[in-house]
């Protein structure tokens, strides 16, 4: 149980770094706080005062990291396959393997290529704790209807905040 309650406050920690650029309400609100407004007035004061370790990651610091970072595949993993469950949602999966000497990824980073070329991050995955899967749900509408796009993900290493670039890419829609 314990080491649960601390899987469940790692998924948590990530998910509050990513709550400016990416934010997932259904693990901030079951893990950080139940009132995600309140979170989203709250973390940003905590965060001016230095009391957030890493910092808040906002959206253009994101769109950085993701260029700054190498765009050879970093053998952290593969992104596999997408499949469409409903009608709306998606289904997306992948692999994780340990990442600059990392038993674990904290999180997966989706992205789609844009039009110039820049890669904008839509949502986020949890690799399966003990496993190396990793899948994420996500509505069509996350994804602007003028595709196709191209769909990356990045392993997130949140004690360096460092991204890397997972093997594979798939076409959406």
């Amino acid at each position: 149980m314990m080491q649960n309650a601390f899987q469940e406050r790692a998924r948590g920690r990530t998910a509050l770094t990513f709550l400016k650029s990416v934010p997932q309400k259904n693990v901030l609100e079951t893990s950080v706080h139940p009132d995600l407004a309140y979170l989203e007035i709250f973390a940003p004061r905590a965060d001016a005062l230095h009391l957030l370790h890493p910092s808040l990651i906002g959206p253009d610091t994101l769109k950085r990291l993701m260029s700054s970072a190498p765009v050879t595949d970093s053998h952290c993993g593969t992104l596999d396959k997408i499949e469409k469950p409903r009608d709306n949602s998606y289904k997306i999966s992948g692999r994780t393997t340990p990442c600059d000497s990392r038993p674990s990824t904290d999180c997966i980073i989706l992205s789609y290529v844009g039009r110039q070329a820049e890669r904008i991050p839509f949502t986020l995955a949890f690799p399966i704790v003990r496993h190396s899967e990793w899948n994420a749900d996500f509505v069509d509408t996350l994804i602007p209807g003028t595709g196709p796009y191209e769909i990356e993900a990045w392993a997130f290493d949140i004690s360096g905040v460092r991204l890397y670039k997972l093997a594979g890419q798939l076409s959406f829609p």
